[in-house]
C-alpha cells in the first residue's frame, strides 16, 4: 500500500497527531505529536513526516525528528 494525504490523515488522528506545515513537505505529510509529561518531565512532542506514495513497509516512509 503507498502513502497517500487520505491514509495518513486517518494513521495521524488515530495516534492524536496535529498537522503541521513545514516549507519542502506537501500539505498533509507532517504532523506533530502531542507534547506529554511523564514522571513530572515535560517531553516535547516530535514532528512526522511522511513519504509520499512510497510504499508503508519501507523503513524511510515515515521520518521521526
Amino acid at each position: 500500500m503507498r502513502v497517500t494525504r487520505a491514509n495518513v490523515e486517518q494513521f495521524a488522528k488515530e495516534r492524536g497527531y496535529e498537522p503541521t506545515q513545514i516549507d519542502g513537505i506537501l500539505g498533509g505529510f507532517a504532523w506533530l505529536e502531542p507534547d506529554i509529561i511523564i514522571g513530572g518531565k515535560f517531553v516535547k512532542g516530535r514532528i512526522i513526516k511522511f513519504k509520499p506514495l512510497a510504499d508503508w513497509q519501507d523503513e524511510n516512509a515515515i521520518t521521526y525528528g
